[in-house]
């Protein structure tokens, strides 16, 4: 590691790893925009996505350092799966993965080929972050460069991340409209949301909502399109009356 690094780093000594989760998954959240919606530069996604990180990271203040960072590996591990799912789904279908279809995963049987077909190259560029911090994690533990930090306060390692992740949401909630809350709400306009608050946004909402709404099942694998139109079509033709 060069000495300017190493200087970096030693400075930001208890938050390093998850400094860099936050850089990675801006970059990941930034990236899945520009190859899906198109190369727009927002300030709220940003701060939206550091308040998301930031109160989950909250979860982690009563572990201890070292379990801590691999805390924050793993969870870079799955931002980097939420924006490959996603950017693969709005390949194929022009908006953003819900978990309601997640649930579904049953049917993935049925449109394998499809899915394959929508694989490329571009996913390892969501891989990327995760990687890097893996193996710079794992370079900062082979010099013991954790050994000397102190047990942590945990009140403190609790309230100052949540407090910074409030006060970028407040700056984030500020600027939303009446019509923007109602997209969040009731999720509909998928990409505006991803362009407007990030994709770390859309999924926490989208997990809230089928966590407290019942979404109505599928229909059943029989009923398939060709069937629901010639039922339709069928009552259509008997309740039809000739014109006097």
């Amino acid at each position: 590691m060069s000495k300017g690094l190493y200087k970096l780093a030693n400075k930001y000594k208890r938050n390093i790893i998850l400094i860099l989760l936050i850089i990675g998954g801006i970059l990941n959240d930034f990236i899945l925009r520009a190859l899906t919606i198109g190369m727009k530069f927002y300030w709220k996604p940003i701060l939206a996505s550091v308040s998301i990180i930031l109160f989950i990271s909250t979860l982690t203040s009563l572990l201890s350092h070292k379990r801590r960072n691999y805390i924050f590996v793993i969870l870079s591990w799955v931002f980097s799966l939420i924006n490959i799912a996603n950017y693969l789904y709005y390949k194929h279908f022009d908006s953003f993965l819900s978990l309601f279809l997640v649930k579904q995963i049953k049917f993935i049987k049925d449109i394998k080929g499809s899915v394959f077909k929508t694989l490329d190259l571009k996913i390892l560029i969501f891989l990327a972050p995760s990687i890097l911090l893996l193996l710079f994690l794992k370079k900062l533990n082979g010099i013991d460069f954790f050994n000397d930090i102190k047990s942590p306060c945990h009140k403190k390692e609790t309230l100052k991340p949540f407090a910074m992740g409030v006060l970028f949401l407040v700056l984030v909630l500020i600027t939303l409209t009446e019509t923007d809350f109602s997209r969040i709400s009731k999720l509909w306009n998928r990409p505006y949301i991803v362009e407007q608050l990030g994709i770390y946004t859309y999924t926490a909402a989208d997990i809230v909502k089928n966590a407290i709404t019942d979404n109505d099942p599928l229909p059943v694998p029989e009923k398939t399109v060709e069937y629901l139109l010639e039922d339709l079509f069928k009552k259509n033709i008997e309740s039809k009356k000739d014109n006097e």
